[in-house]
């Protein structure tokens, strides 16, 4: 919309304070209350889960990780062979090649691989993987991202993905929590 935290404040009644620490202050410990969410939503004409379509056109196309099925290798001899285990001992592990930078600030790097448990029940701190449908019109993402109830949020010096998501289980779903992490050695598979 091209409004400051102040503006916005302005236009729903609400001291600037309430919108600009949300807005700025990463350790704040509050979240928007119903009330508030739903003045935004009535001053700005977008629902709390919504994105104007200039911000979606501004989102990053790119695949946040790769879904890793049964016949896919990593590239690397010794995570093939921890993939084949864990998916024999453990039929609800999903691994995924991650490709954000979304994590790094907790260790997970692009290239990593990530062993999902779908059978999980995520706790506040977790490593989780979602679908959002918030950021392409029509497209389903998958995401990595820390749970920190009721938001994901990423974990990373980059700020266009820094905006916590509220897990509301129909536009941001979370399907797993990590569970395992394979980082590559250098030593190539031979497929």
């Amino acid at each position: 919309m091209g409004w400051s935290g102040s503006d916005l404040a302005k236009r729903i009644s609400v001291v600037p304070s309430t919108i600009n620490r949300f807005l700025n202050d990463p350790d704040a410990k509050h979240s928007l209350s119903p009330k508030t969410l739903k003045s935004i939503e009535k001053a700005t004409g977008f629902a709390p889960l919504a994105y104007p379509s200039n911000a979606r056109a501004r989102a990053s196309a790119e695949a946040e990780a790769v879904f890793l099925s049964d016949n896919d290798t990593s590239s690397d001899l010794a995570i093939d062979e921890a993939m084949r285990n864990m998916r024999r001992m453990q039929p609800g592990i999903r691994f995924w090649k991650l490709q954000s930078r979304a994590l790094e600030a907790v260790g997970f790097l692009p290239g990593d691989v990530l062993a999902v448990d779908i059978s999980e029940t995520p706790r506040a701190g977790d490593i989780v993987c979602a679908d959002v449908d918030l950021i392409l019109p029509g497209r389903i993402d998958t995401i990595f991202r820390v749970f920190d109830p009721p938001y994901l949020v990423a974990a990373t010096g980059s700020l266009p993905l820094l905006k916590p998501m509220i897990v509301d289980e129909r536009h941001v779903i979370v399907r797993g929590v990590v569970v395992n992490m394979f980082r590559a050695t250098g030593r190539k598979s031979a497929a």
